[in-house]
């Protein structure tokens, strides 16, 4: 009978998927989460889902610093995530009807994130929320009242964050201690020449989006810049797991918001399981933690009231466009490998 193997398979198959999910930080996960459900609800119940959509992705890119330690302290993290990401929403907002402003910028902006990324993770990790948020709202341009608007919403999405974690982590967490924040890694001598590189890559992908007029344009230079990492071969690893998680997550998400056929209630359950997930995922294998992430902001967009299938299409395509430039841009400016620390590598994970 056929059925005994084609069980054996589908356990193996599930066992893979355990493995590839380690560590699963579920606990750690359920104190970001609520802050999400609780800022899509409010805005849906106001009337205000953009609004609303936009300070859920604010705190939800400060909630992956509730277990970074820094300076001493858990909070440094995301207040300074939460604090740069308000001015570079306004800088970007402001600068994105200047193109070739934005689009130097954005260069210059890369090529900090990566030299940071070989000299300090925290700094490097809050950099890298401030050059999202920049990049995001360099699509959403407008003049400086709706700069400060878009700048101000995302204020208030980082700082409910902050305050439900600081709730929340007092009753899952009392007397347990949470990871701490990783030392910074001695610095690899490829330091200069991985900035350049990064340099070019995101200015090239914020280019091509653009010219093709991508309405989620952004998720080119922000895939340009989270897979290019200072060796081809880690570089395309990232690349093709970045590639099949968007596409993942992104397919599942959309036909779920088809499904749901605009009924809140669903897709902020969705967006909780899944920003849940994600949180959850942050360490585990880069394709199953970036399927979460895309969910999740497939879910924010059909809650913004933005088509489904349209977003979908087009961050796929900048994602492949991102990935297709830094895949480019590695390979011509490889370089002989370098004995430099593996820690230094892998603290450059997800």
């Amino acid at each position: 009978m056929p059925k005994e193997p084609l069980i054996g398979q589908v356990a193996q198959g599930l066992d893979r998927v355990r493995e590839l999910a380690q560590p699963f930080r579920a606990r750690e996960a359920a104190i970001c989460a609520p802050a999400i459900a609780l800022l899509l609800a409010t805005g849906g119940a106001l009337g205000r889902p953009v609004e609303s959509a936009v300070a859920a992705a604010a705190a939800f890119s400060v909630g992956f610093g509730a277990h970074r330690g820094f300076r001493g302290t858990r909070w440094a993290a995301m207040v300074g995530a939460a604090l740069g990401m308000t001015a570079a929403a306004f800088l970007g907002s402001l600068l994105g009807g200047w193109p070739l402003a934005f689009l130097l910028l954005s260069g210059a902006v890369g090529a900090v994130v990566a030299w940071l990324a070989l000299h300090d993770e925290n700094i490097w990790w809050m950099a890298l929320q401030c050059a999202i948020a920049f990049f995001v709202a360099g699509y959403f341009a407008g003049p400086p009242d709706e700069a400060v608007l878009r700048a101000g919403i995302v204020a208030i999405g980082g700082a409910a964050q902050i305050l439900l974690v600081a709730v929340l982590r007092g009753f899952l967490f009392e007397g347990v201690a949470l990871p701490a924040g990783q030392p910074a890694a001695p610095r690899p001598p490829l330091l200069h020449s991985h900035a350049l590189r990064a340099a070019i890559s995101v200015a090239l992908a914020t280019f091509v989006a653009d010219r093709l007029g991508l309405a989620n344009g952004y998720w080119a230079p922000m895939t340009a810049l989270l897979i290019l990492k200072p060796g081809l071969r880690d570089t395309q690893t990232r690349g093709f797991a970045r590639l099949a998680g968007t596409a993942g997550g992104c397919a599942a998400a959309s036909l779920f918001a088809i499904i749901a056929l605009d009924r809140a209630f669903l897709l902020i359950v969705a967006a909780l399981a899944t920003s849940w997930l994600a949180y959850a995922l942050q360490k585990a294998h880069y394709a199953l933690f970036t399927a979460a992430v895309t969910a999740t902001v497939v879910f924010f967009l059909a809650l913004g009231h933005i088509s489904e299938i349209a977003s979908a299409e087009h961050r796929i395509a900048a994602t492949l466009i991102g990935g297709g430039i830094a895949l480019a841009v590695a390979y011509l400016g490889r370089r002989r490998p370098l004995s430099w620390p593996r820690s230094a590598r892998d603290r450059l994970g997800p």
